[in-house]
């Protein structure tokens, strides 16, 4: 019993260990996410008001000027804005390449094997040029490109007229720099001389790296929004993204909850000490309710069937040291239930308790001869129940958690009907079974 004691109260302590930390850790997320929710909320709804779209004469796409957007110079963009009619990218974060829209078309990219002047639908215009190439058997596109005029800008400025030589360039060292690891393609360190660069997985669309000003637009193929609102995992570190939309733009923003492990670690110190707290108060205070959790009295109507055997003891009244002796004797054998007010027959006599004084004095009576007479104090469990309209006392005693009981210095076990002073060989028995 005293293991099976144990092994209740490390139960006990083990869930609400884990209750705690689940309740912090959500209460750390939801907290960090509930503050970042609205700046994110800001962030992208101010980002919609600073693009302002038209319809393009002829064109099915409309185009949109960031000029707002390019000239305040105290405001942080969304991460990703994209233009949803034609899926172009307004901006797009490098930072987050685990996001769903850390993705790019390899057709359009291979639109630009030529040196290209192209106009975006963002009123920039570019100097654009790709290739392709195979990387540890991976096919990739690479393209590079200057920003050669813009409505935002303060000043133009004339095209160097080594322009194309130098794409040409930094294309053939960007993809010097590609290596694969494992069963992904990355790069190493890229210090890029030109205006926007991008590495395209050709059959995926999966960004290999970008420096996230290029022009570039989402595959038609992929779901522009996955989610309005959700928790985004890159590396060690926990994001929350808000995704917020108006007619012509999406716009997504993406907020440090914090970091994965650090968040982890609080959530096993909690454990630690919940699980601690919990163990003790099992130990001091909850002794008695684990104990009898781990069995239950016997109904007595079974009891009536059943008769007195290993686990049932009839008592016609209250007398002290037979009561006593069988309390003692299922403390130190297994879980026993006593009925009072019922013979050796099974014949139901009943006890003169007609008010609820009687039984109150005779609950008291019993628990201080328990507490007075048998030592260590054995956890006993006391009701009353009516049978064939009489009144019965029933007394619930658990297999204590400790080795051995005594009764005024003598040890009982229970044996069949009866309780007997155990002999050496079983005391032995007795302490090897249930000592630590």
């Amino acid at each position: 019993m005293r293991r099976a004691l144990r092994r209740r109260v490390l139960v006990f302590a083990a869930s609400a260990a884990c209750l705690g930390a689940v309740v912090v850790v959500a209460g750390i997320l939801i907290f960090a996410s509930a503050t970042q929710f609205s700046s994110l909320g800001y962030i992208n709804q101010q980002t919609l008001r600073d693009i302002r779209c038209k319809e393009s004469d002829g064109a099915e796409d409309g185009r949109c000027s960031i000029r707002d957007l390019k000239t305040d110079w105290e405001f942080d963009a969304a991460d990703f804005i994209v233009i949803k009619a034609s899926r172009f990218f307004i901006a797009s974060n490098p930072k987050y390449p685990g996001l769903w829209l850390s993705a790019s078309d390899p057709a359009f990219i291979r639109r630009f094997r030529e040196f290209t002047t192209w106009p975006t639908p963002a009123n920039e215009t570019w100097r654009l040029y790709s290739e392709g190439r195979t990387i540890d058997g991976q096919r990739v596109e690479i393209l590079v490109g200057e920003r050669l005029q813009a409505d935002w800008f303060l000043v133009n400025y004339s095209p160097a007229s080594n322009m194309d030589q130098r794409l040409k360039e930094e294309l053939d060292r960007i993809a010097a720099r590609i290596v694969r690891n494992g069963t992904r393609l990355e790069t190493r360190r890229i210090n890029s001389t030109v205006d926007g660069y991008q590495i395209v997985e050709s059959d995926t669309g999966r960004v290999v790296r970008w420096s996230g000003e290029l022009p570039a637009v989402f595959p038609a193929e992929h779901a522009l929004v996955v989610r309005r609102v959700g928790l985004y995992r890159e590396a060690g570190d926990l994001y929350l993204f808000r995704a917020d939309e108006s007619e012509d733009v999406l716009a997504v923003t993406i907020g440090a909850i914090g970091n994965v492990w650090s968040i982890i670690w609080i959530g096993l110190a909690v454990w630690i000490i919940v699980f601690l707290l919990a163990y003790i108060i099992g130990v001091e205070w909850l002794k008695k309710y684990f104990a009898l959790r781990g069995g239950r009295p016997a109904p007595v109507e079974q009891a009536l069937k059943s008769g007195e055997g290993q686990r049932i003891e009839f008592k016609h009244g209250l007398v002290e040291d037979a009561l006593l002796r069988a309390i003692t004797a299922f403390a130190n054998t297994n879980d026993g239930t006593i009925f009072i007010g019922i013979d050796d027959e099974a014949r139901i006599r009943g006890l003169e308790l007609e008010t609820a004084k009687a039984k109150d004095a005779l609950r008291h009576k019993i628990f201080a001869l328990i507490r007075e007479r048998i030592q260590p104090c054995p956890v006993v469990d006391m009701d009353f129940e009516e049978a064939d309209g009489r009144v019965i006392v029933r007394l619930f005693v658990p297999r204590g958690e400790e080795p051995l009981y005594y009764l005024k210095g003598v040890s009982y076990v229970r044996h069949g009907e009866s309780n007997i002073t155990p002999r050496p060989e079983q005391v032995t028995r007795i302490l090897a079974q249930y000592a630590f």
